[in-house]
């Protein structure tokens, strides 16, 4: 267990990422907005991305994702599909997360109970082209 909480050097949400021989990362469809076609909503896959600052992640180190929803329900992810432990990064895929509603949803990083880093990800609803032919938005009159 840390004596205090580690720094991060930057947290990010994307589709996937990997870690290469050299330590780099490479993360695919960076996101901090994404859009669906109604709410509530499952998000099959995110990837939570964190580098640490000044130290190395410890494989005995409890690390826990907390995604919390614009009017407060929250999901704890403390299983993670294929997480990817470097001494640097945590990668962490988070399967099924749920969006309740429509707006900024945060999701925490902990380790060892305490939140080292924080990111943002705003959800809204798209318009499908069936939604706007019922609505009628965007219609042609005709004089």
């Amino acid at each position: 267990m840390p004596t205090s909480a580690p720094a991060i050097s930057w947290i990010l949400l994307c589709d996937t990422a990997v870690v290469d021989v050299d330590g780099r990362v490479t993360a695919v469809a960076i996101a901090d907005r994404l859009f669906v076609r109604h709410f509530p909503a499952v998000l099959p896959r995110l990837t939570l991305v964190a580098r640490l600052a000044g130290t190395e992640l410890d494989p005995a180190w409890d690390i826990t994702v907390i995604a919390t929803a614009p009017a407060g329900r929250t999901q704890v992810f403390d299983q993670f599909e294929d997480a990817d432990l470097s001494p640097e990064h945590c990668i962490a895929r988070l399967a099924d997360v749920e969006a309740p509603e429509a707006g900024t949803y945060r999701f925490d990083l902990t380790i060892d109970g305490r939140v080292v880093g924080t990111t943002l990800l705003e959800l809204g609803r798209t318009i499908a082209s069936d939604d706007v032919a019922e609505s009628g938005a965007g219609a042609q009159t005709q004089p």
